[in-house]
């Protein structure tokens, strides 16, 4: 079959059996597969609330300072269950006219999960400029995260974290049209369940970024270097399907670049252009190996779109249309890096209509029936075929 079929069967094929030993059928007897059915429902209820506190200041025009303060709490309850059928179903392989075929209904399971989550946070921040050109934000969080979960009535070891948090950025203005700037910012949270099995570890980030941003007659834009490290990232478990693993510690440095030109001489019209260049990848972990990429992160991606808002005295007044492609090369599909899904573009395009208080929108997606596969992020090892083109219709509106 995958010898003879598409090219776009021809690599999902090549994702299923790479790696895998070539079967001799003259020694089986039959085959058995398994098809698993899986239900998730869940209800969540939040409860927040946030009070501040802003001071401003000025000094002869040499500066300006902004002050703000405030406490944060979250409380956030989750209740979870999931089912799960599995079915076995065997194949004669040494009768191939009239193979023999049975359907063998497997057993169920259950998980039933109820997880509270409660965030308390205070914090200070700080926003200084000098002479209009230096730009100094400094701030502190302290926040505490306790998660409390059962499953199946029986508690887990609740997940429990204290931590202060620094963030601090810098920038200076080279010129009216050049800023250069930096930074460094922390922060802590709690997961929600993962197909009702309760999270038992609390995910810490922190990001270092350096970066430009300019605007010149009818072009602005930003470009940024960075490093984001993330401990204790919950991800999907290889061995057990529809359950969570952690990752000890992953990383990503790349580079991004943004860019928006509005020619003077026809405002209407304003392209966008983007590229991407991730390297994301396992840092520290005990189960996976280092420096292997992670699912679903590919190294190079960008974008490009052209939209144009018909003049309003003309006469598709109100009219706005715009198209666009996405591209991005291959992605990893399982954290052993065994197997890659192909690199891949879709095109997209929508159109809008602007009433007195409303607003009609058309969009098609992947236009061109583009076919690939893409990474599933919650099942490990597994793709699934990308959307054929949809079309949505959607209105707002204001009261």
């Amino acid at each position: 079959v995958c010898a003879d079929s598409s090219s776009f069967d021809r690599e999902l094929c090549d994702l299923l059996l790479a790696q895998q030993p070539t079967p001799n059928l003259s020694s089986l007897s039959s085959a058995q597969s398994q098809l698993s059915y899986n239900s998730l429902n869940r209800e969540r209820t939040e409860i927040y609330a946030n009070p501040s506190v802003t001071y401003q200041s000025s000094f002869d025009n040499y500066a300006r300072n902004t002050l703000h303060t405030g406490l944060f709490y979250s409380e956030l309850k989750e209740e979870a269950a999931s089912v799960t059928a599995t079915d076995t179903t065997s194949v004669d392989l040494q009768n191939f006219t009239s193979p023999a075929f049975s359907l063998q209904q497997g057993t169920q399971s259950s998980t039933r999960s109820e997880t509270t989550q409660r965030t308390i946070s205070g914090y200070v921040q700080n926003n200084l400029t000098l002479f209009n050109r230096y730009h100094i934000l400094g701030g502190l969080r302290y926040t505490d995260i306790d998660q409390e979960s059962a499953a199946n009535n029986l508690n887990r070891p609740n997940a429990r974290a204290r931590k202060a948090l620094p963030n601090i950025s810098l920038g200076v203005d080279l010129t009216d049209s050049v800023t250069l700037y930096s930074g460094y910012e922390s922060n802590i949270r709690a997961l929600p369940s993962f197909f009702a099995n309760p999270q038992e570890r609390i995910e810490e980030y922190e990001q270092i970024e350096l970066g430009a941003r300019f605007g010149f007659k009818g072009i602005k834009g930003n470009i940024s270097f960075f490093e984001l490290k993330r401990e204790n990232v919950s991800v999907a478990d290889p061995d057990n399907d529809f359950n969570f693993t952690y990752i000890d510690q992953q990383r990503t440095r790349g580079v991004e670049v943004d860019t928006l030109y509005k020619p003077t001489y026809l405002p209407e019209l304003s392209v966008l252009a983007s590229y991407a260049y991730h390297r994301a990848e396992i840092n520290q972990d005990d189960r996976f190996a280092e420096s292997n990429t992670l699912v679903g992160a590919p190294k190079h991606s960008g974008r490009f779109r052209v939209d144009y808002d018909f003049p309003k005295n003309s006469f598709l007044s109100n009219f706005d249309a715009g198209i666009g492609i996405y591209a991005a090369s291959r992605q990893a599909v399982d954290f052993d890096n065994t197997r890659f899904s192909g690199a891949y573009y879709t095109v997209d395009a929508q159109a809008g209509y602007d009433l007195e208080n409303a607003r009609l929108l058309l969009s098609v997606t992947n236009l061109t029936g583009q076919e690939y596969y893409e990474p599933y992020g919650y099942l490990s090892g597994y793709v699934r075929p990308n959307n054929a083109p949809s079309v949505f219709v959607s209105i707002t509106g204001k009261i």
